[in-house]
């Protein structure tokens, strides 16, 4: 949650309709949740010569722990499943933005996911949920575009969308990827995963959503019926919408 002159990671307990506060120094943005919950990994304060990735326990306990220090403007994307790994983007957006993955044990040196090309903003990675495959966004087709590709490397890699998308979602059984369109809409490709390649679907359209830009947030519930979205706020009774049977949307 953001105010005009700070930003704080809150969580909001949707079955107590409960918030808490879980950083207070006004500079704390970009959560992503470990697998298992116990933690929130972030981007901290940034100081005179580097940005931070910080994280602290979802229950408000212990202190804040940092884990990375870098100069390039670090934003966290995902835990792998086995909380072994933090993908990450690194870079000022149109100057050629890369992804990351940071070891969260041993010497934690970063590993480059995508390879930086200049002008180019590869972004907002996901992890599949066996680990095996990353989904992120790149613009080196002239708009922005998913892909997927294997977390090892080896191999290749495969486009998602067809008609410009980013911010892109798996669901829990791997079956189905997410992704906004650039006119807002959310949409679905069927996917298949095998040891060597995948066998993508067409993209299908679910709805219009009003989420805009850089901070085009959503997620999908466990069970794929369920859509946590961060819409465009009309006043601050209204941050979020929640999307419901969404699957009888397909059928009108």
């Amino acid at each position: 949650m953001a105010t005009e002159a700070s930003s704080d990671i809150w969580i909001y307990d949707l079955a107590r309709n409960v918030r808490t506060r879980l950083t207070f120094n006004g500079q704390n943005q970009f959560p992503a949740w470990s697998p298992d919950g116990e933690w929130l990994a972030f981007g901290g304060a940034p100081s005179a010569n580097f940005v931070p990735i910080e994280r602290k326990r979802s229950n408000g306990s212990g202190e804040v722990e940092t884990l990375l220090k870098s100069n390039g403007n670090p934003i966290p994307n995902d835990w792998s499943p086995d909380g072994r790994f933090l993908l990450y983007t690194e870079g000022l957006v149109g100057s050629g933005q890369t992804v990351w993955a940071l070891p969260l044990s041993g010497d934690r040196r970063p590993t480059a996911v995508t390879t930086r090309q200049e002008g180019i903003d590869q972004s907002d990675a996901a992890f599949s949920p066996d680990g095996r495959w990353v989904a992120y966004s790149s613009t080196e087709s002239g708009q922005s575009e998913v892909y997927i590709m294997p977390f090892n490397r080896n191999g290749g890699r495969w486009q998602v969308s067809t008609s410009g998308g980013n911010k892109s979602r798996w669901s829990r059984d791997s079956k189905e990827l997410f992704y906004i369109a650039l006119d807002r809409t959310l949409m679905s490709v069927p996917v298949m995963l095998s040891k060597d390649s995948p066998k993508l679907g067409a993209p299908q359209p679910l709805f219009r959503t009003s989420i805009v830009g850089f901070f085009s947030l959503f997620d999908v519930s466990s069970d794929g019926k369920r859509f946590v979205i961060a819409s465009t706020v009309q006043s601050q009774n209204a941050p979020l919408a929640l999307v419901v049977n969404w699957t009888e949307l397909l059928k009108k």
